[in-house]
């Protein structure tokens, strides 16, 4: 091998070295991102379920006519509501429907509230391109069937 032949030889070995080690890079930079957004995502979904009043939701949409521990603004500790369909279906209907709300109504449209906003705050996220629908999905279908 000639001294010029060598040298083209050495030239494109480190090129293809760098090639190589950029393609490593970038592999490893996308599997921690992807890493990154499953925490993220693991994260939201922890504050998510840890929300009082987003458990007493789940627990109603999954029981009905159940006792269930209400968290209060307005009292130190959760007020035990019996919640029946009827209870929760007036708790539900728009302002313009009703006369009132009476406390109980009042607490479950609270706990209502904070479901949807945290819900909505999931929608942002996904419009944002922090997540995905595909990302989310796994965690969704373990609320809605847990």
């Amino acid at each position: 091998m000639t001294a010029e032949s060598w040298t083209l030889f050495t030239e494109w070995a480190k090129i293809v070295g760098a090639l190589g080690a950029f393609g490593f890079g970038t592999y490893q930079y996308i599997r921690t991102q992807k890493w990154k957004r499953r925490e993220f995502i693991a994260a939201q979904i922890k504050d998510f379920e840890a929300d009082k009043q987003i458990q007493v939701v789940l627990t109603v949409l999954d029981w009905s006519d159940r006792r269930v521990a209400v968290p209060s603004k307005l009292e130190d500790k959760p007020l035990v509501v019996f919640i029946s369909e009827s209870l929760l279906c007036t708790s539900l209907l728009p302002h313009s429907s009703t006369c009132g709300y009476s406390p109980e109504e009042s607490l479950i449209r609270d706990c209502f509230d904070r479901f949807l906003d945290g819900l909505d705050r999931l929608q942002t996220f996904i419009e944002a391109k922090l997540i995905s629908i595909d990302e989310l999905r796994p965690y969704i279908d373990s609320l809605l069937s847990g």
